[in-house]
């Protein structure tokens, strides 16, 4: 089958078998020293080097960018001699004396969005309600929300980013997991016991571009077929496979499969139909009414309504792909995420939205509160 055929470079990618932040070199270490080809191996002390995001800047706000350092004899403040000089969003290097230059805030940084430690919400709040790079609105009381420093984002891509861990707790900074995503990705609600980092452009935009600009940047590897870049969701067959306490893995849900890619139904298994979303993009879906509700809450935005034609099925139960609340049962109201990639249908009864909130990606849950005007008990 061609497509099979054209998915065969991306098995390069394969070849190590260090994830991204895994550890990658240091003394006494005699594990894998490579990194996937959008990570460099990264020097942090003697005994740790570890697989890190071309790019990611770890230099914190005020934080060293220049100069030299404290070692006898000093040595210039430089890449060769494992220092960065980055500095994090909404600050720039500035120059001190000959031995010290610093990251310090930039007080032009934009001005459509709220300043560093500035209110930006609470009841009754009618100012800016966004941030500047590298802030955060978080809230304080109910009459209060401020620009506080926005935690350095150390999630993987396509790692999780909501829902439940494998001891049953929310999935959040609270208990010790990260529910950011790094550069270029979203936080996109799959169920209620998980959420996912997903690339943030469109299939689409990423086809059109994808000769011009890899999908990672200039650190992208540039063997990727349109096929593979626009590779399949492995979706579980049931919805639980990836249970509560277990946890999901990112690698086995999103590894490649030639065969659920499909141009026609006779490229799918029996039982299933071929539903093409775009020229860069088709599925084999299963249309069992049952297994379609279990399946449909996993699709994306551009791929659900096509797959409900295809299967004559009228609607995903939880799911709004037109953002109209008429698409939501009962009382319930179309809560679309800030990137426009993912919508859910949400009660905004109090009792009801606070035990379910917490369980929400942070993407989500943001779109929720505002929908509802309902703030997400901590």
């Amino acid at each position: 089958m061609m497509i099979a055929a054209l998915l065969l470079p991306v098995s390069a990618q394969a070849q190590c078998g260090n994830a991204e932040f895994a550890q990658c070199g240091g003394q006494g270490y005699a594990g894998d020293t490579c990194c996937p080809e959008y990570d460099e191996c990264k020097f942090v002390n003697t005994f740790f080097s570890q697989c890190q995001p071309r790019g990611l800047c770890l230099v914190p706000q005020y934080g060293q960018c220049g100069g030299s350092d404290n070692h006898q004899p000093p040595r210039p403040w430089t890449p060769e001699n494992h220092h960065q000089q980055c500095c994090p969003p909404s600050f720039f290097c500035s120059y001190q004396n000959p031995h010290f230059s610093q990251c310090v805030y930039n007080t032009t940084a934009n001005t459509t969005c709220a300043s560093a430690y500035d209110q930006c919400g609470g009841h009754g709040w009618a100012g800016k309600t966004c941030c500047i790079p590298g802030y955060e609105c978080v809230a304080q009381t109910e009459y209060y929300s401020g620009c506080n420093p926005a935690p350095l984002c150390t999630n993987t891509r396509f790692g999780q980013c909501g829902g439940v861990d494998a001891d049953n707790n929310p999935w959040t900074r609270e208990f010790g997991h990260s529910d950011c995503c790094p550069d270029g990705f979203e936080c996109a609600y799959k169920s209620t016991y998980f959420s996912q980092c997903m690339q943030s452009s469109s299939r689409a935009a990423a086809a059109v571009a994808i000769e011009a600009e890899p999908l990672y940047g200039d650190h992208s590897p540039r063997a990727f077929s349109i096929q593979a870049q626009m590779r399949s969701i492995r979706v579980p067959a049931a919805p639980f496979e990836c249970k509560i306490g277990a946890g999901c893995a990112s690698a086995q849900e999103f590894e490649e499969e030639p065969s659920a890619m499909c141009s026609t139904s006779d490229d799918c298994d029996a039982g299933k139909t071929c539903v093409v979303e775009s020229p860069y993009y088709a599925s084999c879906v299963d249309c069992t009414e049952a297994v379609f509700a279990t399946q449909c809450s996993y699709m994306s935005e551009t791929f659900l309504p096509k797959a409900e034609k295809a299967c004559g099925i009228e609607h995903c139960a939880g799911r709004c792909p037109q953002h109209t609340d008429a698409e939501c049962d009962g009382s319930k109201v179309c809560v679309v995420q800030a990137d426009n990639n993912y919508a859910q249908c949400i009660s905004c009864n109090t009792t009801t939205f606070d035990s379910e909130c917490k369980f929400w990606s942070a993407t989500i849950r943001t779109a929720a509160e505002a929908k509802c005007g309902v703030t997400c008990p901590k």
